[in-house]
């Protein structure tokens, strides 16, 4: 994951420096594109749809592994009967995450750098998804950038969390199955944004204070209702998308400067 991420790093840089070295007539434009960036109603209604599977999955696991006769299994084998063509429970769920997150990718990712298992999923769920996002203009690769960047670190905050709230409630179950989600396809699938940080540290605690809040909001709404959805997504998002527009204005703006100096 590291060489990943240094490979990330390293693409994400040379991105924002060709971006800074741009005729004045363009940089100009893309400031305004980002300026403009700002509707993220479609991003919170991923995250809701995003957590939904998880949490679906991940009460399944903990829940009705051994009593599958509760209100809330028999509501989830019936959402796996109407939706689930003949698949198990775990394997609609893993089947339903994996595809939100391809269609995440294709609605919001500026395509700079993509994770291999997307790449690899997308042929089963959306065909075409890597020329589609290389031939985006770059303005709209840009203006794509801050709501991508704020999706990814509330979807990595928020499942950091639920790892973190089964280990404690010694889930076996549903602890291995939040790890496998975690590490295995969230992580992976959201490195852009730990990366994007990790290129421009000056501006990470910001970030990490939002995510600290988003993690116990988290934590607190699992503890006291056993439920995702007692926390306002929409707030944090709106919050992180403002910081990641003003910080990648400011990062264009000071990489220009730095240029006109050499």
């Amino acid at each position: 994951m590291s060489t990943r991420k240094s490979t990330y790093t390293q693409i994400i840089k040379n991105f924002f420096s060709d971006l800074a070295e741009l005729p004045p007539n363009s940089f100009s434009k893309i400031i305004e594109s980002l300026e403009r960036s700002t509707d993220y109603e479609l991003a919170v209604i991923y995250t809701r749809l995003i957590l939904s599977s998880i949490s679906y999955w991940l009460q399944w696991e903990d829940e009705c592994r051994e009593n599958s006769t509760r209100g809330v299994c028999k509501e989830i084998i019936d959402i796996v009967k109407e939706r689930g063509a003949g698949l198990g429970i775990v394997s609609f769920f893993n089947t339903e995450l994996k595809t939100l997150l391809v269609k995440m990718y294709r609605d919001f990712s500026p395509g700079i750098v993509i994770p291999r298992w997307i790449v690899f999923y997308s042929g089963r769920v959306n065909r075409g998804i890597l020329d589609y996002l290389r031939t985006l203009p770059v303005e709209e690769q840009v203006s794509r950038i801050p709501v991508f960047i704020a999706l990814l670190y509330l979807l990595e905050s928020t499942c950091k969390a639920i790892v973190d709230h089964y280990a404690s409630k010694k889930s076996e179950y549903a602890y291995t199955s939040a790890s496998y989600i975690y590490w295995e396809i969230i992580k992976p699938a959201t490195l852009f944004s730990e990366a994007f940080l990790h290129s421009y540290p000056t501006y990470t605690k910001t970030f990490n204070n939002i995510g600290s809040e988003i993690y116990s909001s988290v934590r607190r709404s699992l503890r006291e209702s056993s439920s995702l959805f007692r926390v306002n997504y929409a707030l944090y998002m709106g919050r992180l998308v403002s910081l990641a527009k003003n910080t990648v204005i400011g990062i264009l703006r000071n990489e220009r400067m730095r240029k006109s100096r050499i």
